[in-house]
Formats: structure tokens, sequence, C-alpha cells
């Protein structure tokens, strides 16, 4: 039913109403740290809209899991990403579960901290283009005169 819904964590998550740990987000989906991790770096994107089954995840949805996965190979230097979809508690989402020459890395139980971390070493940074073309105008140059009258020392040869 709806308050089915309205309790499901992931929804929580991609409302904000829960803290997550946000590694990347478009339009479509949210990509954010599981706290309980399969493996090192182990990641779950969730769809925005609320999704049954994972054979209802779109195509860019899985796209933009798959641009996480290469990032995330990248940067944990793991020898690759498994790409799960799965529904769980009635909402499908994405495993993103890296894997290591041993497999997946167990990290024990995580804390807060550890997840800090590893957000602020997975977080795709997305380049805000529009603050930027504003702020370099503010730099006018009064200051100086338009032909500046410097004498220079003669160059003793």
């Amino acid at each position: 039913g709806q308050d089915n819904a309205e309790q499901n964590i992931f929804r929580l998550i991609v409302e904000g109403k829960i803290q997550s740990y946000k590694i990347a987000e478009n339009p479509e989906a949210l990509a954010v740290l599981e706290i309980n991790p399969k493996s090192l770096g182990h990641v779950i994107v969730i769809p925005k809209v609320f999704i049954h089954k994972e054979e209802q995840i779109s195509n860019q949805i899985m796209q933009f899991a798959k641009e996480i996965a290469k990032h995330l190979e990248k940067k944990l230097k793991s020898k690759e990403v498994k790409i799960i979809p799965t529904a769980v508690l009635d909402h499908a989402i994405i495993n993103l579960i890296p894997i290591y020459d041993n497999g997946t890395r167990f990290t024990g139980k995580t804390t807060p901290d550890k997840l800090k971390d590893l957000e602020e070493k997975l977080l795709i940074k997305v380049k805000k283009t529009k603050e930027k073309t504003i702020k370099p105008k503010e730099k006018t140059i009064k200051s100086e005169p338009k032909h500046p009258q410097y004498k220079l020392p003669r160059r003793i040869p």
C-alpha cells in the first residue's frame, strides 16, 4: 500500500529524510554507499521513481550505474565492479559491488567515519558551470591607470 512507500528506507534516502553517503546523483537516480557493505566501496543506485521490480529499471539508470561502476573501479583499484540489479523491500535498486583480486573485500563492521572517508574519496564532483562564468567578471582592474608611467632604471651594460 501507500504507507509502504512512505516508510521505505530507499524512499527516505531519496527524499533526504535519512542521512546517506551520496556518491553521485542525476535526475533519474541516486548513488549512495551501502551501510552494510558486502565489499569495500559497495554502492547502491536508487531510482528516484519508486520502481518495484528490477526489470523496470530504465536504460538511463543502468547507464548511470555503469558509469559509477567504472569510477569505483578506478578509484578503488578493484578488478571489476559487479552490477547487480535487485529488489529489496519492494524497491528496485542496483548493487555495485567491487570485486578485488581475492574476491570481495569485506571490511568488517563499517562506521560512519569509514563511510565518510569513503564518500569523500569516491564522490563524483559535478562541475557546476553556471556559477563560475559569473565570478571572473567582477574582477575589474581599477587600481592601475590605463597608461602606467613607469620609469625603468637604465640598464647598465
